[in-house]
């Protein structure tokens, strides 16, 4: 108490850093080309700089424990409603799901290098651009016998600047069709993060309002159902709201909440659009370009 700066030795700061680096060479970071090693800098050394001690080694030490995850802090980068939401709602999902996961996230995780290489890492035949390699990569973890925590307290802060146009694309050409392809031919439907069984309730209520006020223009008597339904979406969606009003205020929560139900839309979209390409018409290839 009463301190006001601390000066650290010069040998102190230089032990740290080499405490850090044995740490980080437990876990696959040092080898990817990334920013977390300053590869977004020309001509910067090489060196990782965060602690990952504190959250994710106690959690490997369970061996059976072969991936952890976290997800994005409360104060996104990106300041436009769009971004906020995007990366907000990403955040309540992950502080949201089961500890005991069934997939996992690269944006902020770390998997055991013995793991990792025993599945042959990351499918780059597959997925040819970034999309949800990390979540097939989850799946086949699992499927070899490892458990993945995801760890809420471990968080990360994304400063990507997101628009609605490449929200759109990305949800549906690089999140909702690969998902919905590996789950309907692979996996099976999963009960965790956006893709639980509340969800899918709440996708089904989005699409029953749109189709009741379809059929309100032809039955104008019919106007209850909207009405009831529309309750219902924001009974069902009481804690995303309260979460957005949280982090963003009122008005904020309410646009998030009426894209959020467009969100559903799309999504639902795809995933009944790869219910017919894969059930149907008999198409299994899933790569990404």
């Amino acid at each position: 108490e009463g301190l006001e700066t601390i000066e650290p030795e010069r040998a102190a700061e230089d032990e740290w850093v080499d405490h850090v680096q044995v740490v980080a060479h437990k876990t696959l970071f040092p080898q990817a080309n990334s920013w977390y090693m300053g590869a977004n800098i020309p001509g910067k050394p090489r060196l990782f700089m965060p602690y990952i001690a504190a959250h994710i080694l106690p959690a490997f030490a369970d061996p059976e424990v072969v991936a952890v995850f976290g997800s994005y802090d409360e104060t996104p980068s990106g300041q436009s409603w769009i971004s906020k939401y995007k990366n907000l709602t990403h955040r309540y999902y992950h502080q949201r799901g089961n500890e005991e996961s069934s997939t996992f996230w690269a944006g902020c995780g770390a998997v055991r290098k013995d793991a990792f290489l025993a599945i042959d890492g990351f499918d780059v035949e597959t997925y040819q651009r970034p999309s949800i390699e990390d979540i097939d990569l989850g799946y086949r973890l699992r499927a070899n016998g490892g458990r993945i925590l995801l760890l809420p307290d471990l968080l990360g802060k994304h400063l990507k600047v997101w628009t609605i146009r490449n929200v759109v694309h990305t949800d549906i050409f690089m999140r909702a069709i690969p998902w919905s392809r590996l789950m309907i031919s692979r996996e099976g439907l999963t009960d965790d993060l956006n893709v639980s069984q509340g969800e899918r309730i709440r996708a089904i209520l989005a699409g029953m309002f749109v189709l009741s006020l379809l059929v309100l223009i032809v039955l104008p008597g019919f106007w209850p159902a909207p009405l009831v339904l529309f309750v219902a979406m924001l009974a069902a969606n009481s804690y995303l709201l309260q979460f957005m009003a949280q982090n963003g205020g009122a008005l904020f929560a309410l646009f998030g909440f009426a894209y959020h139900q467009f969100y559903y839309l799309y999504s639902s979209a795809a995933f009944a659009w790869c219910m017919v390409e894969v059930k149907l018409l008999r198409r299994t290839q899933m790569v990404v370009r």
